[in-house]
């Protein structure tokens, strides 16, 4: 809870794992653009931030508690 309020999220990682004390974070997003047009879209901010989300939940995950 923070400044009173409660937030709940939903959604899933598509793959989590541990590895020499380094956490990874797979997000697999699919995408019907040709190759080119893949690679010059200038990004997917909704797709970072959803990934920015999960890194940040992540890192909370590990801290230990006040």
């Amino acid at each position: 809870m923070v400044r009173g309020w409660t937030c709940t999220i939903h959604g899933r990682v598509d793959g989590l794992s541990e590895e020499d004390g380094r956490t990874s974070l797979e997000e697999i997003k699919s995408s019907t653009l040709a190759g080119d047009a893949l690679a010059s879209a200038g990004g997917f901010p909704a797709w970072e931030r959803q990934l920015a989300f999960y890194v940040c939940f992540a890192a909370a995950a590990r801290m230990p508690d006040p």
